[in-house]
């Protein structure tokens, strides 16, 4: 029930057996376009820049990525693409605005619509985690580093509490929908 919890798969209804061929690449197209879209989200939200071209050039590469392609035969594979710019941009704003509840409905979603690569996502997100505060940290100087220790910890605990209240959403909607 796991590979069948994709939120696109309910649109199998709308075709008959002889055109399945038809809705799998539609299933395609519709997972890589809401890869696009989330990845530009991510990238305007991390990243204000006046230059929208380039966002969207780096949206469509996301998209249109060797992994993306590869994966368009075994299009279960696809939800993580799709999620993982919705979680790097909750951690990103779990960093920047103490937001905590994006992070672990992202996580939870992921998890639910394909655990593998929700799996994967999640472990992404460790290192984006670790990556967004190594360069918060090189923009302070040594004495305000060593004011924001606290900090630091305060922001490790957010992130670990946020990706489990994200692991035990996705066990209980799992629970909830499948049973």
């Amino acid at each position: 029930s796991y590979y069948l919890s994709s939120p696109f798969n309910f649109l199998v209804l709308l075709f008959e057996k002889e055109n399945l061929h038809v809705f799998f690449h539609l299933l395609v197209i519709l997972k890589l376009s809401l890869a696009a879209s989330n990845f530009s989200y991510f990238l305007n939200k991390r990243f204000e820049s006046d230059k929208k071209i380039f966002v969207v050039i780096l949206s469509v590469g996301y998209a249109l990525s060797q992994y993306s392609i590869a994966q368009s035969s075994n299009i279960m594979w696809l939800d993580g693409v799709y999620m993982l710019p919705l979680m790097l941009a909750a951690v990103y704003e779990l960093i920047e605005k103490r937001v905590t509840w994006k992070l672990s409905i992202t996580v939870g979603l992921s998890i639910l619509f394909n655990w593998y690569t929700g799996g994967i996502n999640c472990l992404f997100t460790i290192i984006w985690f670790l990556f967004e505060l190594a360069l918060r940290q090189i923009e302070y100087s040594e004495t305000e580093r060593k004011i924001r220790l606290k900090e630091l910890f305060i922001l490790f605990v957010k992130y670990g509490v946020s990706m489990a209240l994200g692991v035990f959403l996705s066990a209980a909607l799992s629970q909830t929908s499948f049973s």
